[in-house]
């Protein structure tokens, strides 16, 4: 969390429980919310959980969010980018 790319422990660190029970599922991680700092999320089965509010931890929809996107595609990897940049 800090930087500096070593374990520095907890507060300057974080340890992170975010998708615990959802067997299977993939980690993933973006700017979900466009604030320019990368939140964490996992994917199974074609439904996205991401965690906008960036507090590791699930707190259900219109704080953080899930959608359905790719879901039924056999084999599917997810991939997480900021796909509209360069548009307006």
């Amino acid at each position: 969390m800090n930087g500096n790319r070593q374990w520095d422990g907890e507060p300057a660190d974080k340890i992170a429980y975010f998708g615990m029970g959802l067997t299977d599922a993939f980690p993933v991680a973006a700017d979900w919310n466009n604030d320019g700092a990368t939140e964490i999320g996992v994917y199974k089965d074609g439904t996205w959980y991401m965690d906008k509010s960036r507090n590791w931890q699930w707190e259900g929809e219109f704080t953080d969010s899930s959608c359905v996107f790719g879901a039924g595609l056999a084999g599917e990897v997810p991939v997480a980018g900021r796909w509209w940049a360069g548009r307006n």
